[in-house]
C-alpha cells in the first residue's frame, strides 16, 4: 500500500491541477455543487524517509498502470472541498481531507491572496476530525471567501506544512457554474 501511495503522490501535480466539479446532497437532501482542488505538495515532504527504491518501480509502470493507479489512490489524496448549496439564499460549507489530520490537532490554513497578503484561518475544535476538517455552514463563510479570493494554501499542522493547495480559477469555475444564484451575488461578493 505504501508503494501505491509513492506512486499517485509522484504523478498528482499534473493529474490534479485543475478544480473538479461535482453535484450532490447533503444527508438532508439539498443539493450541493462542490468544488474540489488537491494538493500540490512535492512527494519529497510527504516521503522523506521512504525507500528510494520506489523511483525505479514507478519508471517500470506502463502508462495505463500510472492511470490506473492514480484512479485507485485519488480519494486519498488531500484536498479541499468548497460546497454551495445556491436555493433560497444559500450556504457553503468547507471540508479539507488529509490523511495525516488527527482529532485534536492544532491546524491553521495560511490562504495567500492574489497580492500576495497571507490570512490564517483557524478551526473550531468541532471542526477537526480524523482524516478531516468540516466547516458547517455557519462558520465556513469566511472560510470560503478567503478560498475564493485566494491564490494558494497552506495546511499547516504543529507550524509544518503538510499540504499546498493550487486556488487559481475557483473565481472562474464558481461563476460559471454558480454565478447566477443569489448566494453569489449577494453572500459571496458582498
Amino acid at each position: 500500500m505504501k508503494k501505491i501511495i509513492f506512486l499517485f503522490l509522484m504523478f498528482s501535480g499534473i493529474v490534479f491541477a485543475k478544480w473538479e466539479v461535482e453535484t450532490g446532497y447533503t444527508t438532508d437532501g439539498e443539493p450541493l455543487t462542490s468544488f474540489k482542488t488537491y494538493n500540490t505538495t512535492p512527494i519529497t515532504n510527504y516521503l522523506s524517509e521512504t525507500d528510494t527504491n520506489f523511483l525505479s518501480e514507478i519508471n517500470d509502470l506502463s502508462e495505463s498502470d500510472k492511470k490506473l493507479l492514480e484512479e485507485i489512490i485519488k480519494p486519498l489524496y488531500p484536498y479541499i472541498n468548497i460546497g454551495v448549496n445556491v436555493d433560497y439564499l444559500g450556504y457553503s460549507v468547507v471540508t479539507i481531507v488529509h490523511l495525516g489530520i488527527k482529532e485534536g490537532d492544532s491546524l491553521v490554513l495560511i490562504v495567500t491572496d492574489n497580492e500576495g497578503n497571507d490570512m490564517r484561518c483557524t478551526f473550531h475544535d468541532d471542526d477537526i476530525e480524523d482524516y478531516q476538517i468540516r466547516m458547517t455552514a455557519g462558520r465556513s463563510t469566511v472560510l470560503t471567501k478567503m478560498l475564493y479570493n485566494g491564490k494558494s494554501a497552506k495546511l499547516m499542522k504543529n507550524f509544518k506544512p503538510i499540504a499546498t493547495f493550487d486556488l487559481k480559477g475557483i473565481k472562474q469555475v464558481m461563476q460559471k457554474h454558480v454565478g447566477k444564484s443569489y448566494w453569489y451575488k449577494y453572500k459571496l461578493n458582498d
